[in-house]
């Protein structure tokens, strides 16, 4: 049996820590809400995260701007808003609430957007009966800026065929002020008939930014042809009629 060297293991133990550390974090810590917006009206919001586990849970908040380029979320650390506490003990069973409150201008006529880190400090010793590693979670919860005077969102879309590996790339602008959260988009051609599986993926846009994704086609379409793409948005249905393009 061959014998795997010391840097070896070192290498692969740190691989599966860096895998358990992107686990989705719930292993029962809940927030509520998933989501929150600040405006002028109401320039507060209380998010309350819940220990529903069995072992102590200590959290650091962390307030984030975030943009996105080329269809990538950007988080830069930021103080415009502030969250109180910003360090906090979490007894299992127990809750804790914080708050989220505006120290900046508000914005005028577009949307602000930030995401809110809940990342977990790691006990300096395991607690309980554990064998092996324990979870560092982390929580990111996106929070909204929104003036009055905002127009909602609206995506002006685009499509294109590649007739080589028999792709559709579709691409959504949003060109309102508001951001918009899409969970599912699908595609039709001219008859009605689907061109291709749906994609079920929660996506947020914010104000400005583009998102383009790729499908598999399930039978043939040229360019120049129609085609109808509707998308699901919150309880929102959206729905656009596009004429195909041959990809750059």
């Amino acid at each position: 049996m061959k014998r795997i060297n010391p840097p070896v293991i070192v290498w692969l133990y740190g691989l599966m820590l860096t895998l358990l550390t992107l686990t989705p974090a719930s292993a029962g810590v809940h927030i509520s809400p998933v989501g929150a917006s600040l405006t002028e009206d109401q320039p507060v919001a209380l998010l309350t995260l819940s220990n529903q586990g069995n072992r102590v849970r200590q959290f650091q908040a962390q307030l984030m701007s975030w943009h996105q380029v080329d269809g990538q979320d950007q988080l830069e650390p930021t103080r415009e808003l502030l969250l109180s506490p910003p360090i906090f003990r979490l007894e299992p069973g127990s809750q804790q609430r914080v708050r989220v409150a505006l120290r900046r201008a508000f914005p005028e006529h577009t949307e602000t957007s930030y995401r809110i880190l809940f990342r977990e400090i790691p006990p300096s010793t395991p607690q309980g009966p554990h064998i092996g590693l324990q979870l560092a979670l982390e929580l990111s919860v996106p929070l909204f800026l929104t003036p009055t005077d905002a127009p909602e969102g609206r995506l002006a879309w685009q499509a294109q065929v590649d007739p080589t590996t028999h792709k559709l790339h579709v691409r959504a602008t949003n060109t309102g002020g508001r951001h918009i959260k899409l969970n599912r988009i699908t595609l039709e051609d001219a008859a009605g008939k689907p061109l291709s599986g749906p994609l079920d993926r929660l996506t947020y846009l914010l104000p400005g930014s583009s998102q383009t994704w790729q499908f598999d086609m399930l039978h043939r379409v040229q360019a120049g042809s129609d085609i109808t793409v509707r998308a699901q948005a919150g309880r929102k249905s959206l729905s656009a009629n596009v004429s195909l393009e041959l990809v750059d």
